[in-house]
């Protein structure tokens, strides 16, 4: 992959620095590096202001009750990072272990210098660095009434959103200026080859941002009680979110007045429907969902502009028992997504989002006295596709999760906790959409084995 034949490999960090390894194909008996990016996010303000305030009165209507709750919330959150990135070679080696490593080509030509490629993101698509300076204005009154007669309830709310951003956003992504240069990184007066790829956010290269919006939400309900311990109920909601952050640098805001270029992209919104019934007696409660969604997102944060719809079935089952001192409560979800609808790569219609499994749910029995608290905690999920071109499966795992919880004195609790009691291997996500011919993937694993524990005085 570097340096072409004849090649060779060396240690740039750790104790064995400097020294060439002769035979890579055997590297820390797997023979395998990795090359890497460091990204480095600079949070230099995420000053934030919330205020929620509401009021609510209980009326005597009829023969039910009227509940009425009215507000207003408030919001301004400010959001000024700084984000840049290096490409660099590593060995594979655990326990925090890994090198980085030097490539030097056959006739002794460097490529990197101590494991670094390029001070930019060559291994990363080559996105360049960015920094944003915006601040978001997020205001809604909202009011909603809840009438409950005899064995009925009924509901419903409204939300009016509005507000805005305002700032300046710089990469060389906005006017497509380069966003490498050559920079004597090391001052010895010599360019190296990584030295000619360095990063850079061009101040000349900014874009205002300057748009505001407004929108409504609103959700209506109703429950039945059938007999004591039985009710059904049902509820229909569209609700949305402001993609805000995730539009910058992307073609949907303006890089001449900071407006927005595609309204649409700005608000996604979600509609949801869902009926089920309850049952709860005797220390027994059930309840079964059926539920179905119709989801818009677009973004551009993460990589390739995503401009889509996905609509997602399903159902969802909570259950509880409890007796003396015993208890087991469980959950499981059961989903069929599709990407309904992508207008930027219409391929991707009828698949499976990426990272969705069909299955997941937790099983937690636990034994609660004056004394202690002893339990157990085990999730688990079925296998998922690691992307949305759905032609790499990742396999389902299952985590067992213990805790105790010791009270030896009044106001004094001491607690162990230990995740992934026998260390399942789970892979969360893949950086490739298919296998390639190598058989390697680089992945994302959920944590190993960890334990904590702790001492809680209450006074």
């Amino acid at each position: 992959m570097f340096g072409g034949p004849g090649a060779t490999l060396s240690y740039a960090t750790g104790p064995n620095a400097g020294q060439t390894i002769t035979n890579p194909a055997a590297l820390n008996g797997k023979g395998l590096a990795a090359a890497i990016i460091t990204s480095d996010n600079e949070l230099r303000s995420f000053n934030n202001f919330t205020n929620d305030l509401r009021a609510s009165k209980l009326w005597q209507l009829g023969s039910g009750e009227l509940t009425t709750t009215a507000g207003f919330y408030k919001s301004n959150q400010k959001i000024d990072t700084v984000s840049t990135n290096t490409s660099q070679i590593s060995e594979v080696l655990g326990d925090g272990s890994a090198a980085l490593l030097n490539v030097t080509t056959a006739t002794r030509v460097p490529l990197n210098e101590k494991g670094v490629y390029a001070y930019d993101a060559t291994f990363f698509g080559g996105i360049p660095r960015k920094r944003l300076n915006v601040e978001y204005d997020t205001n809604a009154a909202f009011g909603s009434l809840n009438y409950r007669w005899d064995r009925f309830s009924v509901g419903g709310s409204l939300r009016y959103d509005f507000g805005g951003a305002n700032g300046t956003i710089y990469s060389s992504q906005v006017n497509g200026a380069s966003g490498s240069v050559a920079r004597d990184i090391n001052g010895d007066g010599v360019i190296s080859a990584p030295e000619r790829k360095v990063g850079i956010i061009p101040l000349t290269s900014s874009a205002p941002v300057d748009y505001t919006y407004n929108y409504m939400s609103y959700s209506a309900g109703v429950n039945f009680r059938v007999s004591e311990p039985l009710a059904v109920f049902a509820r229909y909601s569209r609700g949305a979110r402001v993609n805000s952050d995730r539009l910058l640098f992307s073609p949907a805001i303006s890089t001449v007045n900071g407006g927005l270029a595609n309204p649409g992209a700005l608000i996604d919104y979600v509609k949801q429907a869902e009926a089920g019934v309850k049952y709860r007696k005797s220390g027994l409660t059930l309840k079964l969902t059926a539920f179905w969604a119709s989801t818009l997102e677009h973004q551009v944060y993460f990589g390739p502009i995503i401009d889509r719809q996905y609509k997602t079935c399903g159902f969802e089952f909570e259950g509880g028992y409890r007796t003396d001192i015993f208890s087991i409560t469980a959950g499981a979800t059961y989903t069929k997504g599709e990407i309904e609808k992508d207008a930027i790569n219409p391929t991707m219609n009828g698949k499976t989002p990426g990272g969705q499994p069909k299955l997941f749910g937790f099983v937690t029995p636990m034994m609660d006295t004056e004394l202690f608290s002893l339990g157990a905690n085990v999730y688990g999920l079925t296998s998922l596709f690691a992307q949305d071109a759905n032609q790499l499966k990742l396999p389902g795992y299952v985590t067992v999760n213990p805790f105790v919880q010791v009270r030896p004195a009044p106001r004094v609790t001491v607690s162990l906790n230990v995740n992934n009691l026998f260390n399942a291997k789970g892979i969360s996500a893949a950086s490739v959409p298919t296998l390639p011919a190598s058989g390697i993937v680089m992945v994302q694993g959920i944590n190993a084995r960890t334990a904590s524990a702790s001492v809680r005085f209450d006074f």
